[in-house]
């Protein structure tokens, strides 16, 4: 495969840091998408500064708002953000603006989430979630949020490349042209509901960028997500149409993928990035046996103190890290506890049944799970 090129001003669109955009072209050509990204992540976390990133966080318009220019950026900020467009109300919208400001005026910056996919009462709910967190934690939140954005919008940036380079016709930069115009406006499109007494368009297909089944956990108890949770995807693969209740299912169910949630409690992939979902019974099922969960923490450990009082870095504190290398019963070397979720909890573990019907099969199915000691809740998400 050719490499390649990104220049300094795509780079811009993908992520709005001059710092970051000049680095990326520097490092250019690249050999596939995922080296990119790979170069991307060192640039972004290793080498540009705090004010580069809150550059970068001021090229996004306000969560809720259409973007005024018609710049690649503002377009891909249409993009992800028309779930949470097509899903929002008069009034969610207005508390969403609410909050924005009152975000706004305690950090500094926009409230910066990836919104892809999202709706805008996840959004809000996320934001007002956030907004209680210190200055210097919510920086950080920001900036892997930010490079969740830049990830999504260089594997648009290659795909469009890949596209026009792989024609080799005079009609290859305007077949991109127009492929990029249906990625962009096509969530918005699938979401939105044909009018009465009109008959429905057919869907148009884009590329997925996760799967088409996904899910998190969190831990309602606490008011945090629960991470460490085993989660498993399976399909219905049996002569029958359906499981019945109360019937036998050996054999019936078939492993899609399995995955653990990570410290947003969000599980990894659970099965492949498909375009069109098989229609079909899928069970999704969470093993929420009390025991104690812990989380792998790379090394070496880092840590700041900041004075929030005075604004500034406190000096002059002793620290100590310590590890420990006990019986069986301490944390792992290279391992932090954080803590037991469901410790002595009802369920043992959750599953979850449901359907998806031909109709539906280019959707996206997030379920998510609500979990306390005595109690559980499960819905469809976006």
């Amino acid at each position: 495969m050719e490499e390649i090129k990104v220049d300094e001003k795509e780079a811009l669109a993908c992520c709005g840091s001059s710092q970051f955009a000049k680095q990326m072209a520097l490092a250019s050509p690249f050999p596939s998408v995922d080296h990119a990204i790979s170069v991307a992540k060192d640039i972004w976390f290793d080498k540009v500064d705090v004010i580069g990133w809150l550059e970068a966080f001021a090229a996004h318009p306000r969560i809720g708002e259409s973007p005024s220019s018609h710049t690649k950026s503002a377009q891909w900020s249409k993009g992800e953000q028309s779930t949470a467009l097509a899903t929002a109300t008069d009034s969610g919208l207005q508390e969403l603006s609410d909050w924005n400001a009152r975000y706004r005026q305690k950090f500094g910056h926009v409230f910066l989430i990836c919104a892809s996919g999202r709706s805008a009462a996840e959004i809000l709910g996320e934001l007002k979630n956030r907004y209680s967190n210190r200055p210097i934690h919510e920086l950080e939140i920001a900036s892997q949020e930010q490079m969740k954005i830049t990830e999504l919008r260089l594997r648009k940036l290659f795909s469009a490349k890949t596209k026009a380079d792989s024609t080799g016709s005079q009609y290859s930069t305007a077949v991109a042209s127009k492929a990029e115009k249906e990625r962009v406006g096509i969530i918005g499109q699938h979401l939105t509901a044909p009018l009465e007494g009109f008959p429905a368009k057919a869907p148009q297909v884009q590329a997925r960028t996760r799967p088409p089944i996904t899910t998190h956990v969190l831990d309602v108890s606490r008011g945090s997500p629960a991470a460490g949770i085993e989660v498993r995807l399976e399909m219905w693969k049996s002569s029958q149409p359906r499981p019945s209740f109360g019937g036998t299912d050996i054999g019936g169910w078939v492993l899609e993928g399995c995955s653990t949630t990570d410290r947003d409690g969000r599980s990894g992939q659970l099965m492949s990035i498909v375009d069109a979902l098989s229609p079909g019974v899928y069970r999704i099922s969470f093993n929420t046996a009390p025991r104690v969960l812990r989380a792998r923490a790379r090394l070496p450990i880092t840590t700041l103190v900041l004075d929030v009082s005075k604004e500034c870095p406190a000096g002059g504190i002793d620290l100590r890290l310590e590890m420990s290398k006990g019986g069986e019963r301490g944390p792992s070397v290279g391992e932090i506890d954080i803590g037991k979720y469901n410790h002595g909890g009802f369920f043992l573990y959750v599953s979850i049944v449901f359907e998806i019907k031909e109709t539906q099969k280019w959707e996206h199915f997030h379920v998510p799970l609500l979990l306390s000691p005595f109690s559980i809740t499960a819905y469809r998400g976006s």
